[in-house]
């Protein structure tokens, strides 16, 4: 398989975003950066996030996912330039992105842990826990993408993920 869309600069800068994220949260506020922890628990206890004055910062937090995504990614989620420049590029469809968020959710849950947590704070610590879960993350990540690719065995089967619209 070939990677038609290899982007080491938007890794590498997300990298950078997400682990300086982690630092100043824990400088500032001794907590450490679990981003599922953080969104399960705003999401399961509604009242006591919007009420206890020790949750106002996980609001913020979770306010600026949103804010900045949809300033940086708004434009491109009716267009896409990469299809312009090769447009066997698949474009993930509305179903992919529904299935895709409801397996990572179950999976953070199931894993007690996401990969800001596990990948930024555990693998800093050295924590063994996390660095299998994390080679647990990546191996499934692979694979995922590996059998869901255009052009592979099971690319019938998972084309409703893929959108031809761009």
């Amino acid at each position: 398989m070939v990677i038609a869309y290899f982007t080491p600069s938007t890794g590498i800068g997300g990298g950078i975003i997400t682990g300086l994220s982690a630092a100043i949260l824990l400088l500032v506020s001794g907590n450490i950066l679990a981003a599922s922890c953080i969104s399960s628990s705003t999401i399961l206890a509604p009242y006591k996030a919007l009420t206890d004055p020790s949750t106002a910062w996980k609001l913020l937090f979770l306010s600026s996912f949103l804010i900045i995504s949809n300033t940086v990614l708004g434009p491109h989620f009716s267009y896409d330039e990469r299809s312009v420049e090769d447009p066997r590029i698949p474009i993930v469809s509305m179903y992919g992105y529904l299935l895709s968020g409801f397996f990572t959710g179950f999976g953070t849950r199931l894993g007690n842990g996401c990969t800001s947590g596990h990948g930024i704070c555990g693998m800093a610590r050295l924590s063994k826990r996390s660095i299998v879960a994390v080679v647990i993350f990546m191996g499934t990540a692979w694979g995922t993408a590996t059998l869901t690719a255009p052009g592979v065995s099971f690319d019938s089967n998972t084309a409703f993920l893929r959108t031809e619209k761009v």
